[in-house]
């Protein structure tokens, strides 16, 4: 069904939905396409002309705006956090650390008695990396929900 209400509805929709990757945009954009299709053809069935059928499609599915944000929240929610690139680079930079320390002694005597103040020291000195950027990634979070 060619329209240029639904036309306008589905580009209204799919710029709310510019966050999503192009692939998962297409997809959501096609689905909702298919019901709006379904919709209209229900209410031609009805006996309804064209032009009100689309218009009741329209109703009956919901504004452009809190389908877009409702589609957004549930992408969003689905999609799987990548923390743990984080986590790795912080273990990567423990072990840096750790090494750098128990090669800087004087003595190689020295490393198994020194070993749980320098592991210790190369657990705290790159956490305040991995905080930083834990709280990056959690605000660029909360900001794509809100836009």
């Amino acid at each position: 069904m060619d329209n240029a209400l639904l036309d306008r509805y589905i580009a209204d929709l799919g710029a709310r939905l510019r966050a999503l990757p192009p692939a998962a945009r297409d997809e959501e954009l096609r689905e909702v396409r298919q019901h709006l299709d379904a919709l209209v053809a229900g209410h031609l069935a009805q006996g309804q002309s064209e032009e009100a059928a689309i218009e009741a499609a329209l109703r009956q599915f919901g504004q452009a705006e809190q389908i877009g944000r409702q589609l957004q929240h549930a992408w969003e929610k689905n999609r799987v956090p990548r923390l743990w690139l984080y986590a790795v680079a912080y273990l990567f930079m423990v072990a840096l650390t750790y090494g750098a320390f128990a090669t800087a002694n004087d003595q190689p005597t020295d490393f198994p008695r020194g070993a749980g103040t320098q592991l210790l020291l190369a657990l705290i000195l790159p956490a305040g990396t991995l905080v930083i950027q834990v709280v990056r990634h959690l605000r660029s979070r909360r900001g794509s929900r809100s836009a």
